[in-house]
């Protein structure tokens, strides 16, 4: 039977993570830079992933914590 992955992140890394939340960053989609704050941090299957929201504008989306440049 095949080991499971080991994660990328431990559950103690991804707590050291948790100061990000409330902080501001930038995400590009295409040829946009798209100013936001980071709502919450999540493990997911060995990855990060962040809850951003826009500066302006509505709306939230998980998206893989290496796309936001803090």
């Amino acid at each position: 039977m095949p080991k499971p992955a080991t994660p990328i992140y431990t559950k103690e890394e991804l707590e050291s993570l948790r100061y990000l939340k409330g902080r501001k960053g930038e995400i590009q989609f295409e040829a946009m830079q798209i100013a936001v704050k980071i709502l919450d941090i999540r493990r997911r299957f060995g990855h990060v992933d962040a809850l951003v929201t826009p500066e302006s504008g509505t709306g939230e989306k998980w998206i893989a914590l290496h796309k936001v440049k803090v």
